[in-house]
Order: C-alpha cells, then sequence, then structure tokens
C-alpha cells in the first residue's frame, strides 16, 4: 500500500509559518514511507479565495522546496461529486437542510457570548426551529451532519509524527533561534530596522525546515 499525505491550505490568505510546519511534517513522513506527497487547494470559500492567495502559497512552497507528487487538486473542481455524496447522505438520513440564515446564527451566537456559554449551533434553539419551519424547498441551505441524539461522537486522529522527528525539529529549531538570535540579531536590527527582523525570522524558518529536512531523510 503506498502512503499518501496531504497538505490542504485555504486561498484565503498566505502561507504562514504553522502552514509551513504543517506542510512540512506531511512532506517528512511521505518521503520516510516511501510514498506521495499531495498538493490539495481548499478554494471552496468562494467569497474570500483569490487566485493571488494561491500564487503566493505555491511560490512559498516551492522557496522552502516542498515540493509536490500530485496535484495541486482544487476542491471547487469536484462539486459534482460533492453533490452526489450529499444527496446520498441526504437519502439516509445522515445529513439534514439547515435553512437558518447567516445573520440569524450571528444573532444567537452573540445572545449565546452574552449569556457566557460557548457559541455553538443548537438545532432545538426556538429560533432556528421557527427559520427551518417558515422555509420553502427554493430558500436557501446549508448541509448539516446529522449526530444521534444520545451517546458519545468521537473524532480520533493518529499523529504520524514520530516523537523522534519531534525531537530533531526541537534540537534543530533551538540551534538556530541560538545561534542567529546571539550572534546575528543585533546587528541585524541596528542596520535594517523591523523590517530586518521580518527579513530575519523567515531566513530562520527556511533554514530550520531546510535542515529538518535533510537529517530526518538521512536518518
Amino acid at each position: 500500500m503506498t502512503v499518501k499525505t496531504r497538505f490542504a491550505p485555504s486561498p484565503t490568505g498566505f502561507l504562514h509559518v504553522g502552514g509551513a510546519r504543517t506542510a512540512l511534517y506531511s512532506w517528512l513522513y511521505a518521503k520516510h514511507m516511501g510514498g506521495e506527497f499531495v498538493l490539495r487547494i481548499e478554494d471552496t470559500d468562494l467569497e474570500r479565495s483569490t487566485q493571488e492567495a494561491i500564487d503566493a502559497i505555491m511560490e512559498g512552497m516551492e522557496w522552502l522546496e516542498l515540493n509536490w507528487d500530485e496535484g495541486p487538486y482544487y476542491q471547487t473542481k469536484r462539486f459534482d461529486r460533492y453533490n452526489e455524496v450529499v444527496d446520498q447522505l441526504l437519502a439516509e438520513d445522515k445529513a439534514y437542510k439547515c435553512y437558518c440564515p447567516k445573520e440569524l446564527l450571528d444573532e444567537i451566537r452573540e445572545e449565546q457570548m452574552a449569556a457566557g456559554i460557548k457559541p455553538r449551533y443548537d438545532a432545538n434553539n426556538p429560533k432556528i426551529v421557527a427559520a427551518n419551519a417558515a422555509a420553502t424547498e427554493d430558500s436557501p441551505f446549508c448541509i448539516r451532519f446529522r449526530n444521534p441524539k444520545e451517546g458519545t461522537v468521537v473524532l480520533m486522529i493518529k499523529s504520524v509524527v514520530t516523537s523522534k522527528l519531534r525531537t530533531v525539529s526541537l534540537m534543530i529549531l533551538s540551534f538556530v533561534v541560538q545561534m542567529v538570535a546571539q550572534r546575528i540579531i543585533s546587528v541585524w536590527l541596528s542596520m535594517t530596522g523591523i523590517w530586518g527582523l521580518l527579513k530575519l525570522f523567515a531566513v530562520k524558518t527556511t533554514l530550520t525546515i531546510r535542515l529538518v529536512k535533510l537529517i530526518s531523510i538521512k536518518h
């Protein structure tokens, strides 16, 4: 069986350090297992996704040398398949249509926060029940999972990052931070100011990722 890992950034913004870290771990595990690293673009947020962000994410990954074996796949190209699955879930009564408008959900969320309650969707909220009852088949809706009313729903996530990899990452990061911070930052800042600090941070992140990749592959 071929191991496949994937990195699925959302192009509602540019590639950040946390995203680069996630991509690095997925890339490392795929290479360690002789598998494939897949890039998938989560561009289903049509209001906020931009081509500029997509280009910046891909350029950032190329700059960090986190090259993908498959993709990029775009989620917006798979709407036909998603609609098939939605119809199946509705037919099996595993999902339902919610006609509650976004404005009403925002209002309920504000009421919950004002009452000191953690904001969450509550299908039994009288306002949501009324909105669904008043809707017609032509009303806008979203699809929600129909979770059981009794029992427990458990989400299990298996970590693929070994303790050895975490140790190596922390060792390299500690080394880079100490060496760069102690010997370069003070001089760099005196010469370039805040923009120099930002550039130095980008360079430090790049060095960290490349060193972790190098050491992990060799071990």
